[in-house]
């Protein structure tokens, strides 16, 4: 309530994550609170909200060289609790696997690997978080393309980082097997969560 939080990453190469990511507070009048420092390493696209009280949670991707049963690499979700510019989790939290493994209504395998590190929304209702992205599965050997996601899903978090959904909610509305997605954005308008999406 009395600043904002600032994330921005630096990335050395063509890694599709952040090297490093540093973290700043800016107060409302625009003067530097704190100077940019570095709060993690390695994270892909980084996301952040708050609650009420003025807690935050910043979310982010990353791959630890895990791969799923076909051999796919897998990304899971990392998060560190936030107080002003101090971070209350060190090392990060590791919120929720990549790989929940089973078979969907159609016979195709599916991973919850939330789709090459890009985390697409956090939202937060005061008291709690909604993270928001897309879902990759592969049906009969055909799997979704570079960009685009089968599904789009999000899962329900505590004020605390815990993680409410073991399988992620689905959001989206179009037929299984017809179509793909792609998550855009996602806010809280003071009584419910809202979710966009495009219908590729």
């Amino acid at each position: 309530g009395t600043a904002y939080t600032v994330l921005f990453g630096e990335r050395l190469g063509l890694s599709g994550s952040f090297n490093r990511v540093y973290l700043c507070r800016i107060a409302t009048d625009g003067t530097l609170v704190s100077a940019p420092r570095v709060a993690f390493n390695n994270a892909g696209s980084p996301r952040i909200a708050c609650v009420s009280d003025g807690g935050c949670l910043a979310v982010w991707m990353r791959s630890v060289g895990e791969v799923d049963a076909e051999g796919r690499v897998v990304q899971n979700l990392y998060g560190v609790r936030l107080e002003g510019d101090q971070m209350l989790d060190n090392p990060p939290l590791r919120l929720l696997d990549g790989v929940g493994g089973g078979v969907d209504a159609l016979g195709g395998d599916f991973t919850l690997d939330w789709g090459y590190g890009f985390l697409h929304g956090i939202a937060s209702d005061g008291d709690g978080y909604l993270l928001l992205t897309g879902r990759h599965r592969c049906l009969n050997g055909s799997c979704a393309l570079y960009g685009s996601y089968n599904d789009v899903v999000a899962v329900r978090a505590t004020r605390d980082a815990v993680v409410l959904d073991s399988v992620p909610i689905r959001i989206d509305n179009v037929p299984d097997g017809e179509g793909l997605v792609l998550p855009r954005g996602l806010t809280f308008d003071g009584e419910s969560y809202v979710a966009t999406f495009i219908d590729l």
